[in-house]
């Protein structure tokens, strides 16, 4: 899956996930405050919000399709962002 930046101008969030004995959990979900006057590049995060206003979204919606994907991964210890 491919994400343009350019074409994203919406609402910017972030979701950080910590696994552990390839147990996943989602740590926090924030709300990102970014700068977008950089000329075609890509916003600058200048600022987090916690907790996302987007966080019962997240947990209802999303957070069990990450946590596949994150198992798909196979990863067994660490933290994610995304």
């Amino acid at each position: 899956m491919i994400v343009c930046q350019k074409y994203f101008l919406e609402d910017d969030i972030q979701l950080y996930y910590t696994i552990i004995n390839k147990k996943v959990f989602l740590s926090c979900v924030v709300d990102r405050t970014t700068n977008k006057n950089q000329n075609n590049k890509s916003p600058v995060c200048i600022g987090t919000n916690y907790n996302s206003k987007y966080l019962k979204l997240i947990l209802s919606k999303y957070n069990n399709k990450f946590k596949k994907m994150i198992n798909y991964l196979d990863i067994e210890n660490g933290i994610l962002s995304v």
